[in-house]
């Protein structure tokens, strides 16, 4: 017998107005989009499509609305950014996809902050990260 197949899912977060300690990230709206497809051949497959920043700085910086996946900016002497960070799990019953379009660390490590997230996954078998749920 054949894995039974598993619509598609996904979830988005849109937040606007973005301005995160004082003016170093900035952005008019920031969009998280994950979508999760598991056929029934086993196959499962991922889409961040739709997410992406409008008007982003960082540090000063512009950066452009559509970023590479794990993108890193460092801000000397404050801590490092992970843009469009995607956190992708493929096994043979599942696939799931995390988005982070913002996602701090201070330099000490004691400082954590994720700026809209989505999370999808479909298959069976996965468990939805507690942050999300």
């Amino acid at each position: 017998p054949g894995l039974t197949p598993s619509p598609p899912r996904a979830s988005s977060v849109l937040l606007v107005d973005v301005n995160w300690r004082n003016g170093v990230v900035v952005a008019k709206a920031v969009n998280a989009a994950a979508k999760a497809t598991f056929r029934s051949t086993g196959i499962g497959s991922t889409s961040s499509v739709g997410s992406g920043f409008v008007g982003l700085v960082v540090n000063g910086v512009p950066v452009p609305g559509s970023v590479p996946p794990n993108t890193t900016v460092t801000i000397p002497g404050v801590g490092t950014l992970v843009l469009n960070e995607q956190i992708e799990k493929v096994t043979s019953t599942s696939v799931t996809l995390q988005i982070n379009m913002i996602h701090f660390t201070s330099t000490s490590r004691a400082i954590e902050v994720v700026v809209s997230s989505a999370y999808a996954g479909a298959g069976s078998g996965f468990k939805v990260p507690p942050a999300v749920a």
